[in-house]
């Protein structure tokens, strides 16, 4: 029934087909071909690649028409008549034949070879001498290329192509193809390359991928105009071959081979094209901007074990990571863009990174390289590691802080601005290491690099040292900042008085460039002037008056509601909110809020915007089982209470919003880039926009969870102690502000528990729903010697109780107990409201609806449930016992500000940098050349009217009235024993005190100040210190005057001096003893000590002088 034929299939007969093709001048590229099978004879075969080449198609005849006339040929047709002589024309015919320029011969079915015998007559039969282009896949064929005769008659070769051709080696041969520019030997079995290879001088492109290579012959470094290297799926183990001279070479492929490390690819200044391991990368000319794609996909039986570009993250870049990291091969911009590119795009990688064995110290040898872009993108790249997490920046730092420090200093400005951005964020993310790297040499330059501290010295030899650009000293500013972030180094700048000075006159110096002022505020702020912060921002002193609180509360889409309460406060008031306080507290829905009105200074209508249309696009998710309360829950009892880590509570019920479009939308909304007065996103950066902002978030990796604080400003230095005293938390300001703000609203179950730098947070609303009371904390320990005029909190609105239905268990129901009273915000109002009116002068006012509309969901998006709440919050704004509040709000508000700009001084006044006032303190006399300096330069302080106070710390004791004059006479007071030696030891000394121009009352209070205690002063944060600050500021503001002439005649010229330095004078302390003295002007902060305030000794002072101690202090009439 069947044949045997049915069973098998026929083989097709061996086939091969050459194509040739023609060139002619005129006609343009011909084609021809030829085929044959393996049962044709060879004489055959001959026979038709004969006819072929003599087709008549390829022979052209031309007629050429020639004008002749006596004199000789005419060029061009003419009119004969046009010579006035005979013409004579020559007609004749030219035979032109196309010129043979390309090749290609190919096996078209079976898988036999061509006879050698028919490849040789083949390529004798053939005008090869100007063949440029010549194809060959068939070994065969190719073995008789081998014949070295035949090779030389193609002396017009320039590409040769040999893939698929079934080689297991490349016939030497190929070295007489000098003039030879690409080479393809793809899809082969080939070992190695014959050395030969060398000989092609002019090869530009050399293609062997897909081979079983295994080495490189050393000769291939010969081809110096070599642009396209490609070796994927080979064997290479590693590739010893010099660069050094390849420096034309654009593209390198090396995908699928199993290296150990990376040849040495770093004079190849031209590469733009890689691929290597598992990745392929590619970049422009000047190497700023790179792109990964994925692999080429597989084409031979090559090693291909790590080459799975779907597999997981961690799997497919492993082996990137350990070529480019394990020695220095790697150091190529196209590499160092790879990396920095690849920690930018996922913070995984970075952990990847660092795990890499010595990758930390390979990327600081390509940081300490020569190749400005290696430098400059291995610095971001130990940036982005830094940032990644405290203990990366600390790895970074401990592998080798003393080579990192050795960048900085150099004139190639991208080198000393990649190095201060490496420097900023190693100092941001740790302590620890910016403890370590702020060495007295590198706050030295970088004091020289913003102008400050030897920055007169610079120059090499006496030269001038050269002044750095804007965005350098910018950059420098940034890096010394973040630096100050530690306390330590805090100390180190504060100890260096003449670059205090100098910050200070670059942050109010209207001179300079304004990225350059900001960056000197930011330091400022980071170090607690906040004196000088709340001047920049042009906001008046709180004199004359006490602090404004606004404490803002939690709750989600219910925040809408404080927006209506606040709107009617602005109504009532007519100023914007940012006006009206000097320090906003939101938690939650309440920071976000902060942020609006306090640093972006959005009106109401905005706010309304921000719950209205990008709430609606952060929680689009509607809830499934809306009615089904005791699930509710259920659910967020086991999100909050039953596990430690937010991944196996995300697991028993899932985050019910996305947190990536939240946060996605912050980053937009809390950006500050188009801010002229900020240089970063940070909270401190965002210091001068308006008032103090804190946001309130839980740190819920600790246990039992504090609340945690993110500031717009630092804490001034001495507060810890009164911060102890009173339970104050714990906080930062160098977090992003979106990053605040996302920290602070991750309210647990709606979304996921926000990390960021080894730390996680949770909503703040879990531990204090209601910040009033650490808003009243914060205010303390900002303003420690002023008191709280008026403290105002507003909430979202508060549903009355009411009877709890019975829950499935007992067990869910003490879970839900919990958390209403963990989120409550009438705890901290009912305390407040009973505490407050014991305190003289404090206006507590709270605004909050109680109505049963309140009661919505934090993340309520339906639009009839929104009605329902503004409705009752409406209802609660109207009803005359809220308008009375307002009013009471406003009287107290507006008398407050009114009050603060009488107190101002008039413009015409003397303005002493940041400060408005002058402070002279006599120290006592160390001999008679220096009393006439003392005196000197009292006298003329004294004479200005910005000079509202002397003090004279006398020796033994105060000198007569008579004894001193007019200018700087001092009443008489209350003499003390004294013993002085150093400033290292304890003196007590007469200290009266006289203002200027002071108030009724101001002499009896002179005349009652007890004795100032000079000693060593080690508590930075008490007595004289905290006292002046509350006037000057820190004293690290001071000048640095110059000894003046001890010569009576000279007082005129001394008095220039110090005139020429006044505006920048706040506190000048005159005569201390201190060894290696650096001038008249000393630091007093740590050697002078006077009385609290307040205290019985300051309330006694007032009464004498008939003043009310409960709304006066010693301050606002000296």
């Amino acid at each position: 029934m069947f044949s045997l034929g049915s069973f098998t299939s026929r083989r097709p007969p061996d086939a091969w087909g050459l194509a040739l093709t023609f060139h002619h001048e005129s006609l343009g590229q011909q084609e021809r071909e030829v085929a044959w099978t393996a049962g044709e004879a060879e004489a055959g075969v001959l026979a038709s690649l004969t006819d072929t080449l003599a087709a008549p198609g390829l022979v052209h005849e031309a007629v050429h028409v020639t004008l002749h006339t006596a004199s000789g040929p005419l060029l061009g047709v003419v009119a004969a008549a046009g010579f006035g002589a005979p013409v004579r024309l020559a007609l004749s015919v030219r035979e032109t034949v196309s010129r043979l320029v390309g090749v290609e011969l190919t096996r078209t079915s079976g898988s036999g070879t061509l006879p050698t015998s028919l490849a040789l007559a083949l390529w004798q039969e053939l005008e090869a001498a100007a063949v440029t282009r010549l194809r060959v896949a068939d070994s065969g064929a190719v073995a008789a290329l081998a014949d070295a005769r035949v090779a030389a008659r193609f002396t017009a070769l320039r590409v040769l192509n040999l893939s698929n051709a079934g080689l297991t080696a490349l016939p030497s041969s190929v070295g007489l193809l000098t003039g030879l520019e690409e080479l393809r030997v793809v899809g082969n079995q080939l070992r190695i390359l014959p050395p030969e290879i060398g000989q092609l001088t002019r090869l530009r492109v050399l293609a062997a991928d897909s081979n079983q290579l295994t080495i490189l012959p050393g000769e291939l470094r010969r081809c110096e105009q070599l642009e396209e290297l490609t070796l994927q799926h080979n064997r290479l183990t590693s590739v010893l071959l010099s660069f050094a001279s390849l420096r034309h070479l654009s593209v390198l492929h090396l995908y699928d081979n199993p290296l150990d490390f990376l040849p040495e690819i770093s004079p190849c200044s031209e590469l733009t094209h890689l691929t290597v391991a598992n990745l392929r990368i590619t970049a422009d000319q000047a190497y700023t901007k790179v792109e990964f794609l994925p692999p080429p996909p597989g084409g031979g039986g090559g090693y291909s074990g790590i080459s799975l570009w779907d597999s997981k993250q961690s799997d497919r870049l492993r082996p990137i990571f350990a070529l480019m990291l394990r020695r220095s091969s790697g150091h190529h911009p196209l590499l160092a863009g790879a990396l920095r590119q690849l920690a930018e795009e996922d913070p995984k990688n970075r952990e990847l990174m660092a795990r890499q064995e010595n990758g930390l110290q390979q990327l600081v040898l390509m940081a300490l390289g020569d190749n400005p872009v290696v430098v400059e993108e291995t610095c971001r790249t130990l940036a982005l590691l830094a940032s990644h997490s405290p203990a990366l920046a600390d790895a970074v730092v401990a592998n080798d802080a003393d080579a990192l420090l050795r960048l900085l200093p150099g004139a190639d400005e991208r080198r000393v601005l990649a190095t201060l951005g490496l420097l900023a964020a190693l100092a941001h993310s740790s302590s620890d290491a910016s403890a370590r790297l702020a060495t007295d040499a590198l706050l030295t330059c970088l004091a020289r690099m913003v102008g400050g501290e030897g920055a007169a010295g610079g120059g090499a030899a006496g030269a001038p040292a050269a002044v750095p650009g804007e965005e350098v000293r910018t950059a420098a500013l940034k890096a010394l900042g973040n630096l100050a972030f530690c306390d330590e180094n805090r100390r180190r700048l504060e100890r260096r008085p003449a670059l205090m000075q100098r910050l200070s006159q670059l942050a109010l110096s209207s001179e300079e460039p304004t990225r350059v002022q900001v960056a000197a505020l930011r330091v400022l702020a980071i170090l607690g002037e906040n004196e000088l912060v709340e001047q920049a921002a042009g906001r008046p002193p709180i004199q004359g008056r006490g602090v404004r609180i606004l404490s803002l509360d939690g709750g989600g889409m219910k925040g809408m509601a404080t927006v209506r309460l606040l709107r009617e406060l602005e109504r009532h008031t007519g100023k914007r909110i940012w006006e009206l306080f000097d320090l906003i507290v939101g938690t939650s829905t309440g920071g976000l809020l902060a942020v609006a009105l306090g640093l972006l200074k959005l009106d109401m209508d905005a706010c309304d915007h921000i719950y209205k249309v990008l709430g609606r696009k952060v929680f689009s998710r509607v809830v499934a089982a809306k009615d089904a309360k005791e699930e509710s829950w259920m659910e967020s009892f086991y999100r909050t209470f039953q596990s430690k880590t937010s991944h196996v509570r995300a697991v028993v019920v899932g985050y019910k919003h996305d947190a990536a479009v939240y946060e996605s939308l912050l980053r937009e909304y809390c950006d500050f880039s188009k801010e002229e007065r900020c240089i970063g996103d940070t909270m401190i950066d965002t210091a001068v926009l308006g008032p103090k902002v804190a946001l309130v978030s839980t740190l819920s990796s600790l246990s039992p969870a504090p609340p945690f604080l993110f500031r717009t400003y630092q804490l001034p230095p001495g507060s810890e102690a009164l911060g102890a005293q009173i339970g104050a938390h714990a906080g930062s300001c160098k977090h992003p502000v979106w990053q605040a703000v996302r920290a602070s609203s991750a309210a647990s179950f709606y979304l996921e528990d926000f990390t960021c730098g080894g730390d996680k947070f949770q909503d703040g609303a879990v531990t204090a729903n209601n910040p009033a009371v650490i808003a009243l904390q914060e205010a303390r320990l900002l303003w420690p010697d002023h008191p709280i005029d008026v403290l105002m909190s507003v909430g979202v609105g508060v549903s009355p109780a009411v009877r709890r239905e019975k829950g499935l268990s007992s067990f869910m129901e003490t879970g839900s107990i919990l958390i209403e009273s963990a989120t409550s915000v009438s705890r901290a109002d009912e305390a407040l409201a009973t505490l407050m009116p014991l305190v003289p002068g404090v206006k507590y006012l709270r605004f909050c609806a109680s109505d049963p509309r309140c009661n919505m969901e934090l993340d309520e998006v339906d639009p009839e449930r929104w009605a329902q709440l503004e409705a009752a919050t409406q209802e609660y704004v109207a009803a005359p016992a809220t308008q009375a509040q307002y009013a009471e709000a406003a009287a107290a508000l507006l008398q407050q500000t009114e009050a603060a700009s009488a107190a101002e001084p008039p413009h015409g006044s003397l303005k002493l940098g940041a400060r408005r006032k002058l402070l002279v303190l006599r120290a006592p006399r160390l001999g008679a050349q220096q009393l006439s300096m003392d005196d000197a330069v009292a006298a003329t302080l004294a004479h200005r009217p910005g000079c509202v106070a002397a003090v004279d710390l006398q020796r033994l004791e105060q000198p007569p009235r008579e004894a001193t004059d007019g200018s700087d006479a001092l009443p008489a007071g209350q003499p003390a024993g004294t013993r002085h030696s150093s400033v290292a030891e304890h003196a007590e000394v007469a200290a009266p005190v006289v203002a200027a121009a002071a108030g009724a009352g101001s002499a009896e209070i002179a005349r009652g100040v007890g004795s100032l205690q000079v000693g060593s002063g080690e508590d930075e944060g008490g007595g004289i210190s905290a006292y002046l600050s509350s006037w000057f500021g820190s004293p690290t503001k001071q000048a640095k005057l110059a000894s003046p002439p001890a010569a009576a005649e000279d007082r005129a010229g001394q008095q220039e001096q110090l005139a020429a330095a006044l505006p920048s004078v706040g506190v000048v302390h005159l005569g201390l003893e201190l060894a290696g003295s650096a001038g008249l002007v000393l630091r007093w902060q740590q050697q002078l000590e006077a009385m609290a305030e307040p205290s019985t000794q300051a309330t006694a002072l007032l009464l004498e002088a008939g003043l009310d101690p409960n709304r006066t202090r010693l301050a606002d009439v000296c």
